[in-house]
């Protein structure tokens, strides 16, 4: 049975495509987070963060369970910790920074969450995470900026019809500089630094 994991940065549209994904398969579907708060899995609530932090063990021994079941599952959740190394793909949702920052105000992020995940996703954190405790080819990421369907060699990826298809990491570096907006990022940083 196929376990999928879909993260990223907080407003990437995790939720959105593992949902998507999992009614176009029909596979079972886990948010980390609800679990977590069905589990009470949370250890504390860091104020400086405006967030609670999850107790790791009691969210590692359910997905270890769940990876082991005979279900097919898709996994929506930003916490690589969580996930042990032998999930079948990782898919990575990655969205233009300055987009992010838009969709984060709409949400009603505090400043600080903002520039702090804004700052994550231009320099690829969950990325680099990613690909430290992955192996590469289990590692597929997309591009969720204009929020599309889902693409057609994924799905054929995951049904099996097509035997390995080279995803490239996304560097927002690289693109701003290619498309000289690297001075927006910049000053978008230091309008939000304080």
């Amino acid at each position: 049975m196929t376990k999928i994991l879909i993260t990223g940065t907080p407003a990437t549209g995790k939720t959105t495509f593992a949902l998507k994904l999992s009614l176009f398969f029909y596979f079972n579907y886990f948010n980390i987070n609800t679990l977590a708060y069905y589990l009470n899995a949370f250890e504390y609530y860091d104020k400086k963060r405006d967030s609670k932090v999850v107790n790791l063990s009691k969210l590692k021994s359910l997905i270890k369970k769940l990876i082991n079941s005979d279900l097919s599952i898709i996994f929506d959740s930003h916490i690589l910790d969580c996930f042990p190394s032998n999930i079948d793909y990782v898919i990575i949702l990655r969205c233009e920074p300055l987009e992010l920052a838009r969709r984060l105000k709409l949400k009603n992020y505090p400043e600080s969450k903002i520039k702090e995940n804004v700052e994550a996703e231009f320099l690829g954190i969950l990325s680099y995470e990613s690909h430290l405790k992955f192996k590469k080819s289990k590692i597929i990421e997309l591009d969720n900026t204009n929020r599309r369907k889902i693409p057609l060699n994924l799905i054929l990826l995951i049904k099996g019809e097509l035997k390995s298809k080279k995803y490239k990491r996304i560097e927002w570096q690289d693109i701003y500089e290619a498309k000289n907006r690297l001075l927006d990022f910049i000053n978008f940083q230091l309008s939000n630094s304080k």
